[in-house]
């Protein structure tokens, strides 16, 4: 799962293991370590209504129930949402034009623009 923060934007994209593990488990989470030894974490989880905090565990953001259902399970991009002044962007991510030595293009949507 990849994270985007910018200003009161939060975008997480998920590649297709993520998207399906979403639909069964009910959650994917992912974290950064750092040299000392602190650990960040950021979760997305289904839950009853789409929220968005940020507590000791790191961020977590969970989307509605039956709008994770439907996304998880169609062709649709992305799920938006605003919760107070944060605005949230979960998308599945798209397999680069220019592959990447450090991601499994296989994980990834195709992408539109892909010939």
């Amino acid at each position: 799962m990849k994270l985007r923060i910018r200003g009161d934007s939060l975008r997480l994209r998920l590649t297709r293991p993520e998207v399906d593990a979403l639909r069964e488990r009910g959650r994917v989470e992912d974290a950064t370590s750092f040299p000392d030894g602190a650990v960040f974490r950021y979760t997305l989880e289904v839950g009853a209504a789409t929220t968005a905090s940020f507590d000791a565990r790191g961020i977590v953001v969970t989307l509605e129930r039956g709008e994770a259902e439907a996304w998880c399970t169609s062709e649709s991009v992305g799920v938006r949402g605003a919760v107070g002044p944060s605005s949230i962007l979960v998308e599945k991510d798209f397999a680069c034009l220019r592959p990447r030595e450090d991601e499994d293009p296989a994980e990834h949507f195709p992408h539109p623009d892909a010939k």
